[in-house]
């Protein structure tokens, strides 16, 4: 009779140790898994752009297509073009911030890394200009994956915006989405707002036809352009 009571006690506890073992277990689980895409990482408006036109020998060809207009307080440009390589290559080289600094016009900047915990991928640019007079502004950018998982993102997204210096610089916001095309090409499709003294849509062409070519290098493991 005591072997039984002892038996049944062992049997209660062990299903009870079990239960709360499974408990811990999916508990932490549940709380790993995050398929929520972070906030604050969409367009900022619908993209009129066309992706190049491709050809049975090239459908994904190394180009990008610009679209630019005027709003009532803004300057805009949209982009969209291909990479031929891997999203998380392409996504790699946005990540630096010397990959999209516009390189052309700045003359000297400075990172600070990790400036938003809440995504993937943050940092802030402290920029110089000396072209003409010296201007100093600031850009917070902030990268994270909108669809699929870190280990295998479908579309990143990208915001970034003037966050301080110069009144010169009224307005500057843009944002970008890398979109997984196929396993080796990645759609890259760019669009920016821009209210500058004595600037344009042809600024944001410029720039965005040098980060388009500074991404592309990168992303097939050569050097970044350099300009005089």
């Amino acid at each position: 009779m005591g072997d039984s009571r002892t038996a049944s006690v062992d049997l209660y506890w062990g299903m009870i140790s079990a239960s709360l073992l499974f408990a811990f277990l999916t508990g932490c689980h549940s709380k790993s898994v995050d398929n929520t895409a972070p906030t604050g990482l969409d367009p900022l408006e619908d993209n009129t752009a066309s992706y190049p036109t491709g050809t049975s020998d090239d459908p994904y060809p190394e180009t990008l297509n610009l679209v630019s207009g005027s709003a009532d307080d803004y300057d805009w440009t949209h982009g969209r073009g291909y990479i031929d390589a891997p999203i998380q290559d392409v996504w790699d080289a946005m990540a630096d911030p010397d990959t999209v600094v516009d390189r052309r016009r700045v003359q000297d900047w400075s990172t600070t890394l990790d400036t938003d915990p809440d995504y993937a991928v943050s940092f802030e640019t402290a920029n110089t200009s000396t072209d003409i007079v010296t201007v100093e502004f600031d850009i917070d950018w902030i990268e994270d994956v909108v669809d699929g998982s870190a280990d295998a993102p479908q579309t990143v997204g990208i915001r970034y915006q003037k966050v301080g210096g110069t009144d010169l610089v009224k307005l500057l916001a843009g944002s970008a989405q890398l979109v997984a095309e196929t396993d080796d090409t990645t759609g890259v499709e760019l669009i920016e707002h821009l209210d500058t003294v004595g600037s344009d849509s042809t600024d944001i062409e410029n720039y965005f036809t040098d980060l388009f070519a500074s991404v592309l290098a990168v992303s097939h493991g050569e050097a970044l352009p350099t300009y005089e």
